[in-house]
């Protein structure tokens, strides 16, 4: 037996998919969406995007109506209870693995978190051109067979500027700011037990040679785990050095009572110009943190300016 369709119906199947759109038609399929009966807004009748809306919206509420139910009959078959929920601890403790906080970790932790919270940090950085810098160091370790790395030489260079302007090497009390005589340089060291930040004391009135070697002393003990508490007491200002991981700015957070801790980035070979000409430099960034209570804008770059001066010209740090 054949049956035939209704002119009229076929009539209206094509009226219908005649007035979509190809997206309008996308969307329909894709979302099984009965047209059937809807009347186009736009022009001859057409239907639009705006037509479809409340379709789809009937379309999401019934779904979710049936995840509803499906999820409360869920629960009338198998009600949470305390065995529930040791499977999902369980199913947690499987998904990660717990640390302990040392007792290092956790004092970190804690005086960083209020750094943030209680000091108004304000950031500033500046491009160095340290060719001059490594030339120094190559002639200096072959002339007079000393050794010493340019890490120690940023350390001389930023105790020299700190020299000449001790308002940075400071901290915040409520009774007023506290300018140190002392430069006591704290430099961040990473250790098993998490960041330290061993001293080199009065490391304004020491030689190249003499911070290089008590680097080494002090690092030779965060390997060993031998530090004493008085090696880290006392530091006046901060200096993390990133570039030997190849980062190429980092910004620190201040160490408090400190007012300032200065960041290191790598050393890379980048295109320069001066006087008119391109050049191949060696492009060192520092990036000074700075507690906006005790140091405005202009003095925090003027110790960036000379600490330039120092890093692009090392025979400066001598005069």
């Amino acid at each position: 037996m054949i049956v035939e369709k209704h002119p009229k119906q076929e009539e209206q199947n094509l009226s219908v998919n005649d007035k979509m759109s190809p997206i309008v038609r996308r969307i329909s399929d894709r979302l099984d969406l009965n047209l059937v009966g809807l009347k186009g807004t736009g022009i001859e009748g057409q239907i639009t995007l705006n037509d479809l809306m409340p379709l789809i919206s009937q379309k999401k509420e019934s779904e979710k109506t049936v995840m509803e139910q499906e999820s409360f009959s869920t629960k009338k078959i198998r009600p949470l209870g305390k065995n529930s929920i040791k499977i999902q601890n369980q199913s947690d403790q499987n998904g990660y693995i717990l640390e302990p906080l040392n007792h290092i970790r956790r004092i970190t932790g804690e005086k960083l978190s209020a750094s943030k919270q209680d000091i108004p940090h304000f950031y500033l950085s500046v491009d160095c051109q340290i060719d001059s810098l490594l030339n120094f160091k190559r002639e200096q370790q072959k002339s007079e067979g000393c050794s010493f790395s340019i890490n120690d030489l940023i350390f001389y260079a930023v105790a020299r500027t700190l020299k000449k302007h001790p308002n940075v090497n400071s901290s915040w009390s409520d009774e007023g700011i506290k300018i140190y005589h002392n430069v006591n340089l704290a430099v961040a060291v990473a250790s098993n037990r998490g960041l330290l930040t061993p001293v080199i004391r009065n490391a304004e009135s020491k030689g190249i040679l003499t911070i290089a070697s008590e680097m080494k002393k002090l690092k030779d003990k965060v390997t060993n785990d031998q530090l004493d508490r008085e090696d880290l007491l006392g530091g006046t200002f901060t200096i993390s050095n990133l570039g030997m991981y190849g980062i190429q700015q980092a910004i620190a957070v201040i160490n408090p009572p400190q007012a300032c801790v200065l960041a290191i980035g790598t050393a890379e070979r980048k295109l320069f110009s001066r006087d008119d000409e391109i050049q191949h430099a060696s492009i060192m960034n520092c990036t000074l943190s700075s507690d906006h209570r005790v140091l405005d804008g202009a003095e925090a770059s003027q110790f960036l300016a000379c600490l330039k001066l120092f890093l692009e010209d090392p025979l400066q740090m001598l005069v």
